[in-house]
């Protein structure tokens, strides 16, 4: 046992060393944003919405976009209907968007959809051609000054940018609000901070723009993988593009509210990220070494199965009491002493594991406090839980190995409009201001 815990510390000290730099980064994203200066030029966007059964809560996305503080003439939103078995073509249209449906069982996922959809595009509008395009899910909604926000980023040069993907539902349950919370996470820790030290980010699935260069009638969407966000993030890196964030561009996503709706979603993305690996590992350390990028070791650390590596580790970090307790019984040691021995291990590992999750929400509750939509107790409980169901959904990298990859849509029924979601942040905003007035002097 001794020879495992040894070699336990030493894996554990490699991967320790491999990944310091997150906390480098930690630390930048609580202190540093990186702002653009307001845009000389209006670009034009085309706006990519892929739905699927999403009757429910695509009229309020398309409505978000319309209503944005940026000229509408410059804006077109496109919408493929896919493989829907309810109204959302209908809906979508009758809300103002271009809607091109597609039915087709063997080419299931998002980026097939897309490719479809930029194919109809271009079919029927021949001499259209945006500056860039912006993709969005169907349950998301944008922040009244979304697009102008972007549009600064892509003024400046962005050929890629991703934005803030807050919580659209963080007030429904815990499981949703730490769902939120997870996304505010990786923009504050892990976007912003790369964008701070002039290094490509990654794109999340939505929220994003690309400039036509790089998406276009020729190329189509050619990333049909699963995770075709991660798909083409690495092939975007790979031939040298930059991913930037722009961190005053906010958009609202809805999140599961259920641990098992969590736990088939995040089982899905982790497969794909298998697919990823096997395809781009090898690659990415090719150009790590060829060019000594630092952005190139940052995408092979990500690509590396430290979730599943660390979950093991874990294991036989938990096993190392539980073991030894079972020796010292066998070896004539009381049953008292031996429980209390093993309890009292197990408790300052779990607390060592809960805390050192928990210090990443209380700095983001710290930074994000205000611009969360949602109510203080939500917000509280959300820090609070954050670890535990970070800790629920650690076995997932170890189960997706045994998982086929497959696409699978999750369903979305929050209906709630752009224009609740600025009422609940005035009337939070609000709260926190006669609070302060009302604090002792």
């Amino acid at each position: 046992m001794n020879i495992l815990l040894t070699i336990t510390g030493i894996v554990g000290g490699i991967m320790t060393i491999l990944c310091l730099y997150r906390v480098v980064y930690a630390f930048i994203g609580f202190f540093w944003i990186k702002k653009y200066p307001d845009a000389k030029i209006d670009h034009n966007y085309g706006i990519l919405i892929a739905a699927r059964n999403e009757s429910n809560v695509i009229a309020q996305l398309i409505h978000s976009i319309q209503n944005n503080d940026y000229d509408e003439s410059k804006i077109k939103i496109f919408v493929i209907a896919d493989n829907c078995t309810d109204n959302t073509a209908e809906v979508a249209r009758n809300s103002g968007a271009i809607v091109f449906e597609r039915f087709n069982q063997e080419q299931i996922g998002k980026g097939y959809a897309l490719d479809f959809l930029m194919s109809k595009i271009h079919e029927n509008y021949p001499d259209y051609l945006p500056d860039g395009w912006m993709v969005f899910d169907a349950d998301n909604l944008l922040a009244s000054n979304y697009i102008t926000e972007m549009n600064k980023a892509f003024d400046a040069g962005e050929e890629v940018v991703t934005s803030l993907r807050n919580g659209k539902n963080f007030n429904t349950n815990w499981v949703s609000a730490v769902g939120c919370m997870a996304f505010m996470r990786e923009c504050r820790f892990s976007h912003a901070p790369r964008s701070v030290l002039g290094l490509s980010t990654n794109v999340t699935g939505t929220g994003w723009l690309v400039k036509n260069t790089l998406l276009n009638y020729e190329t189509g969407f050619p990333w049909h993988l699963i995770l075709e966000d991660n798909q083409f993030t690495l092939e975007t890196i790979l031939k040298g593009h930059k991913i930037g964030y722009q961190d005053t561009a906010i958009f609202y996503d809805e999140q599961p509210t259920s641990i098992k709706v969590c736990y088939k979603q995040r089982m899905r993305w982790q497969t794909g990220t298998y697919l990823n690996m096997n395809r781009y590992t090898g690659k990415v350390f090719a150009k790590m070494v060829k060019t000594g990028k630092f952005v190139y070791y940052d995408n092979f650390i990500s690509l590396l199965p430290f979730g599943a590596i660390g979950l093991l580790l874990l294991i036989c970090n938990y096993m190392y009491p539980i073991v030894n307790g079972v020796i010292m019984f066998c070896s004539g040691a009381a049953v008292g002493p031996t429980f209390l021995y093993i309890l009292s291990s197990l408790l300052i590992l779990f607390a060592g594991t809960y805390f050192g999750i928990f210090i990443y929400g209380v700095l983001l509750s710290i930074k994000d406090w205000k611009r969360m939509a949602a109510t203080t107790k939500s917000k509280i409980i959300a820090t609070i839980m954050y670890p535990i169901f970070m800790i629920a959904i650690m076995p997932i990298p170890i189960l997706a190995i045994f998982k086929r990859p497959v696409w699978t849509p999750i369903p979305h029924e929050d209906t709630r409009s752009i224009g609740e979601l600025n009422t609940l942040l005035n009337n939070q905003k609000e709260q926190v201001e006669k609070d302060t007035k009302e604090e002792p002097k």
